[in-house]
């Protein structure tokens, strides 16, 4: 399976699991008895490396550290030490993680905290009355956000990708920060690897709005 856009995908021809060599990200397997009915039907997630090297910029490629952002979105960092002590735990100790102590969610549910991370951009207001301080207001609007793609915006991973970093972005199911419910996200894959594919084309991960 290869992208097509956010929302379809392009599937190839079906071959012999034998006879194949996988040099995609995302493959579908479909089994089937003598009778020829399907009894077996998985969509698997793998990186394929690929040969296309990138420029490293300013420092050489053994100074880069590699980097994993794992976000548990609409959680304040207090919030997750008092409800998350074993999981910051493990991830502190055991991974070496670095959390943040001071990031505090933005606004409710992923799409304006993935927002604000991937783009440093406000989608709600943000109230300060407590302060007698003016609010913030929103740095984007719904319809500037939603109904445009936004491929030519500030993107944190981008700056990966031209730092030379190889990009991945996975998120939790098929309606991600950036379409739900009917936004068009990126016109581009914006990631080296991206695994918006295999939850599109997994009936337990995807989600139909409007019709």
């Amino acid at each position: 399976l290869t992208r097509h856009s956010d929302t379809r995908n392009k599937r190839g021809r079906w071959v012999n699991v034998d006879d194949a060599d996988f040099r995609c990200d995302i493959v579908e397997t479909v089994c089937k008895n003598d009778q020829g009915k399907g009894v077996y039907q998985m969509v698997h997630a793998q990186i394929i490396e690929k040969d296309d090297s990138k420029p490293y910029r300013n420092i050489g490629r053994n100074d880069k550290h590699d980097v994993y952002v794992i976000l548990l979105d609409s959680i304040a960092s207090t919030q997750g030490t008092r409800n998350l002590p074993q999981t910051l735990h493990f991830f502190e100790k055991s991974m070496q993680a670095v959390s943040f102590p001071h990031i505090n969610k933005v606004g409710l549910n992923s799409r304006p905290n993935g927002v604000a991370l991937w783009f440093g951009k406000r989608m709600e207001k943000v109230s300060r009355k407590i302060f007698n301080l003016p609010d913030l207001e929103p740095d984007w609007t719904y319809d500037y956000f939603c109904k445009r793609y936004v491929d030519n915006e500030t993107f944190l991973l981008k700056e990966f990708s031209e730092q030379g970093y190889k990009t991945l972005l996975a998120e939790d199911w098929m309606m991600g920060t950036l379409n739900w419910p009917k936004c068009k996200g990126f016109d581009k894959q914006p990631t080296d690897h991206y695994m918006r594919l295999a939850f599109k084309q997994s009936p337990q991960f995807s989600y139909r709005c409007g019709n």
